[in-house]
């Protein structure tokens, strides 16, 4: 059989393999781009800097780190143990619970 039959029958064989390998894959199918919650959670850690909220320059220099979400507001704690409390603009994307800020 000549080279490059020998060549096209393994490369044939690695992707026929490798294709298996990926079907196979335990772990779920994840999307580039964050869930609709994930994206609440996101706004709502960043919600202290813009206005009305950063009114006090004192939030400039802070790093938020938890949020609390419950039925009528969530509150974002910091890390110097500060919290801002902020009214939900929508409430039907992040479920009632805590959540870590990103960084």
């Amino acid at each position: 059989m000549p080279l490059h039959h020998r060549l096209l029958r393994a490369l044939g064989l690695l992707f026929a393999m490798g294709l298996g390998a990926c079907q196979s894959s335990p772990e779920p199918k994840k999307l580039l781009y964050p869930t609709p919650a994930e994206q609440g959670v996101s706004y709502y850690c960043r919600r202290p800097f813009y206005e009305p909220y950063n009114l006090n320059q004192r939030w400039t220099n802070m790093r938020p780190a938890l949020l609390i979400v419950s039925a009528v507001q969530a509150v974002v704690y910091f890390e110097n143990d500060e919290a801002q409390v902020l009214p939900l603009d929508f409430d039907d994307t992040i479920p009632s619970g805590s959540y870590r800020c990103p960084s």
